[in-house]
C-alpha cells in the first residue's frame, strides 16, 4: 500500500503493476517452454523455477516436448513485445497521468512562501543595519582615538585631580565658616574666594580639552562592540580611570578598571549627593540623600544610596560582583522595578566602596507597610500587589535573570497608584464607606482623594450620628425595660475594609445560597433601618440582615481588637454567658446589652452596634447548651446547618447567637452614660 498518494493515482499504479506482473509471468512461462523443448540442462531448469517462484508463479506440471519449441518461442516473442509496448504494459497511461490542482493547501503554501520571504527580507535589513551601525561605531572609535593621540593626556588628568582637591577644600571651608569667629572669618573668606576663582579657571580649561570624556566614551564603545581592543587603552589617560585607580588601589588589573569605567557615571560623585543619612545597616548600608543628579540638574529628589563596601583581601571579586549586578539592573527598565539612576565609586568614612543610586521609596518595604496597616490588605489590594510582582518577575525572566531572594522586605512600596488606592479605603467622609453590594449585586468600591488619618486607625468620629443613635436607643427602649437617662457622648464609625469585604462576601453567598426562608420579625430591630451614610439593610432578603447590639467593658484594647480583627466567637463573651452555645451573643434590646456595658472610671459605657446576617435562624426558647455550631437543618441531605440561633426565653430578653465571625460587622462604637 502506497502512503500519501491520492486514491486515483494509487489505483492506476496498482493496475500497471498487475499488468507488468502478468506480462513477466507470461515471459517466464515462454522461456520455460523453450528450455524444456530444447535442452535437458537441470541447472537451467532450476534457475527458471527459482525465477518463477520469485515472480510468484505456480509450477509447471510436466516438461514439454521438442515439437513445442517453435510455439514456445513464438509465445516468448509475443510476451516480450507486449512487455516492451507502453500501450500494453500500462506505462503510457501512468506517464500521461496528471495530478489535480490542490486548491485546499494553496493558501497555506502561499502563506508559507510569504512568511519565508518576509523572514529573509528582515534578515537582509538586519544585516544592512548591522553594517551601518558597525561602520558608525568604527568611525566614532577612530575619531576618539585620533583626538586622544593629538591631545595632552597627562595635563588634562592633572587638571582633573586638582579640580577634585579644590572641590573638597571648598566644601570643607564652607562648612567651617559657620563656626569661626568674626575676626577670622574675613581671612578664611578671602582664601575661599581664591579657591573658587581657581576652580572656575580650571573648569574653563577642561571645557576646552574634552580628551578625558573621549577616553571614557571610547572605552564604553570598545567594551560594547570590540572588547578585545580594550587592551590598547590605558586607564591612566582618563580622569575617571585615575579616580578609579586611586580609590580601588594599584593592585587591580587594568582590564577591571576599564570595565568599571564603562559602567559607572563619569560626572557623578559623592559630593554631588550632599549629606548622606544612614537608614539601613544590614547586608549593605543604605543612605538617604536629597540632591539633583548631574543628568537632571533641574529635578531635586530623595535618593537611596546603597553602599557596596570593598574589603582589601576580596576587593577584586567584590568589584566584579558589583559590576555584574549593575549591568543586570540596568537591563530591568520596567514600571514595577525600582530603576537605577546612577552608579559611582568613591571613598566614604575612609573605606573604598561602590554606590548604587536609586529613587527613595517613601513608604518603605511591604514588610514595614503590613506591620503598620495589615488591616488594609484586602483581597483586591493583595491581588494588585501579586499582579505587579508577577509582571516584574516575568520581565526579569524574559531577560534571563532570576531574583534569588523574593521576600516582603525586598518589595518597595512607593507613592504608586496601589498605595493611593489602599489609602482611599479609609475615607473621612462617612458616606464614602466602601460598599460591595447594592440590591444584592456587587458594585465598585468608591474612590476618594480626601486626606485620611493614620493607616492604623479604623475609627472615624461621627458626631452627626449622635441624634440618630439616641433616637434608635430610645425607640428600642420604648417598653420601659431599657436603661434610663441614656446620654450619648460620642459615636465612632468603624471603617475597616478587610472586615467589610469579608462580611460582604458572606452576605453575597447567603443571598444566592438560601432560596426559601421564613423571616423572623419578632426582634425589636426587625424593622430598624441602617443609619445615615451606611449601606441599606437587606432585611427582607434571604440573608435577613439586622442591626443588633453588643455591650463590652470599657477596655480600649478589647475595643481595638474588635474593630480591627472583628468579632471572634472563640474570645467574645464570658464563660457564664455561653448558655446557648459557644458563639458571639448579640441583643436586640438596650436592656440586655446594657448588662455587659459596665461603666468606666468616668462613668462612660461602650456599646457596639453591629450588622448581623441571621440567614436561616433556629428559633427556640432554650437552645442546646454548650453547642459549638447551630443545629442541623431538618431533612438536610448534606448535613447543612442553620446560620444562626435565636433564643426566645419567656421572661428575659431575646438573644442572637452567631457562630460564624464573617456574619457580623461592627458598625458603630457608642460611648454613653445611663
Amino acid at each position: 500500500m502506497l502512503h500519501n498518494v491520492e486514491p486515483e493515482r494509487q489505483e492506476r499504479l496498482t493496475s500497471t503493476d498487475t499488468n507488468i506482473k502478468r506480462r513477466v509471468l507470461a515471459l517466464i512461462d515462454a522461456l520455460d517452454a523453450v528450455a524444456k523443448a530444447d535442452t535437458t540442462d537441470t541447472a537451467l531448469m532450476h534457475r527458471l523455477d527459482t525465477l518463477r517462484q520469485r515472480a510468484q508463479c505456480s509450477d509447471v506440471s510436466a516438461p514439454l516436448s521438442a515439437k513445442s519449441l517453435p510455439e514456445a518461442w513464438e509465445r516468448l516473442c509475443q510476451a516480450h513485445e507486449r512487455l516492451s509496448s507502453p500501450k500494453q504494459n500500462g506505462l503510457e497511461q501512468l506517464a500521461d497521468w496528471r495530478a489535480e490542482h490542490d486548491y485546499e493547501h494553496q493558501d497555506w503554501y502561499l502563506a508559507f512562501v510569504l512568511h519565508e520571504t518576509q523572514a529573509l527580507l528582515q534578515q537582509l535589513h538586519d544585516m544592512i543595519d548591522w553594517q551601518a551601525k558597525t561602520l558608525s561605531v568604527l568611525t566614532a572609535c577612530k575619531e576618539y582615538a585620533s583626538d586622544i593621540t593629538q591631545s595632552s593626556a597627562d595635563q588634562v588628568v592633572s587638571i582633573y585631580e586638582e579640580v577634585a582637591e579644590l572641590q573638597k577644600k571648598i566644601q570643607a571651608t564652607t562648612a567651617f565658616l559657620a563656626f569661626v569667629s568674626d575676626d577670622m572669618r574675613a581671612g578664611i573668606q578671602a582664601n575661599l574666594d581664591e579657591e573658587k576663582e581657581r576652580l572656575s579657571t580650571l573648569q574653563q580649561q577642561l571645557s576646552k580639552a574634552t580628551q578625558v570624556d573621549q577616553v571614557a566614551a571610547l572605552a564604553e564603545l570598545l567594551h560594547q562592540h570590540f572588547p578585545a581592543l580594550l587592551i590598547f587603552l590605558h586607564p591612566e589617560h582618563s580622569a575617571l580611570g585615575v579616580h578609579l585607580r586611586k580609590v580601588l588601589g594599584p593592585d587591580l588589573p587594568a582590564s577591571l578598571i576599564l570595565e568599571a569605567m564603562t559602567e559607572v557615571d563619569q560626572v557623578l560623585t559623592l559630593s554631588c549627593l550632599g549629606q548622606l543619612e544612614l537608614h539601613y545597616n544590614q547586608n549593605h548600608k543604605v543612605y538617604k540623600a536629597r540632591a539633583a543628579l548631574p543628568n537632571r540638574p533641574e529635578q531635586e529628589q530623595d535618593l537611596a544610596v546603597k553602599e557596596y563596601a570593598f574589603a582589601q583581601q576580596h576587593k577584586q571579586n567584590q568589584c566584579r560582583t558589583f559590576l555584574r549586578e549593575l549591568r543586570a539592573m540596568r537591563q530591568l527598565e520596567h514600571p514595577n522595578i525600582v530603576p537605577v539612576l546612577g552608579a559611582l565609586v568613591g571613598v566614604h568614612d575612609g573605606h573604598p566602596s561602590a554606590y548604587l543610586v536609586q529613587p527613595w521609596c517613601t513608604q518603605g518595604d511591604l514588610q514595614q507597610w503590613l506591620g503598620k496597616a495589615r488591616h488594609l490588605a484586602a483581597s483586591t489590594v493583595v491581588a494588585s500587589l501579586m499582579t505587579q510582582l508577577r509582571m516584574a518577575l516575568a520581565f526579569m525572566h524574559s531577560k534571563g535573570l532570576v531574583h534569588r531572594d523574593v521576600k516582603l522586605s525586598n518589595m518597595c512600596n512607593s507613592t504608586s497608584e496601589l498605595y493611593k488606592e489602599t489609602r482611599a479605603l479609609l475615607a473621612t467622609d462617612p458616606k464614602q464607606r466602601p460598599s460591595l453590594f447594592s440590591a444584592g449585586q456587587r458594585v465598585q468600591r468608591p474612590v476618594t482623594t480626601q486626606a485620611v488619618g493614620p493607616a492604623i486607625d479604623v475609627l472615624r468620629d461621627a458626631p452627626e450620628l449622635i441624634p440618630e443613635v439616641v433616637e434608635l436607643l430610645q425607640q428600642l427602649s420604648a417598653d420601659g425595660r431599657g436603661p434610663s437617662n441614656i446620654a450619648v457622648r460620642r459615636v465612632e464609625r468603624v471603617q475597616n475594609p478587610v472586615l467589610w469585604e469579608r462580611y460582604s462576601a458572606k452576605r453575597w453567598e447567603m443571598l444566592h445560597r438560601i432560596t426559601s426562608q421564613e423571616h423572623y420579625d419578632q426582634l425589636h430591630t426587625a424593622t430598624v433601618d441602617a443609619l445615615s451614610g451606611c449601606p441599606a439593610l437587606l432585611r427582607n432578603t434571604p440573608c435577613q440582615e439586622r442591626l443588633l447590639l453588643h455591650g463590652i467593658a470599657p477596655d480600649t484594647m478589647l475595643r481595638d481588637k474588635i474593630v480591627r480583627l472583628g468579632f471572634d466567637y472563640r474570645f467574645a463573651g464570658r464563660s457564664s454567658g455561653h448558655n446557648y452555645g459557644l458563639g458571639v451573643y448579640l441583643a436586640n434590646h438596650p436592656g440586655k446589652s446594657h448588662q455587659y456595658a459596665t461603666p468606666g472610671a468616668n462613668g462612660e459605657r461602650m456599646l457596639i452596634i453591629t450588622r448581623a446576617l441571621l440567614g436561616r435562624a433556629y428559633v427556640h426558647p432554650s437552645p442546646p447548651f454548650g453547642a459549638l455550631a447551630p443545629p442541623l437543618l431538618p431533612d438536610a441531605p448534606n448535613n447543612e446547618r442553620f446560620d444562626s440561633v435565636i433564643a426566645t426565653p419567656q421572661v428575659t430578653f431575646r438573644e442572637v447567637i452567631m457562630f460564624d465571625n464573617a456574619q457580623i460587622y461592627p458598625e458603630l462604637v457608642v460611648y454613653y452614660t445611663a
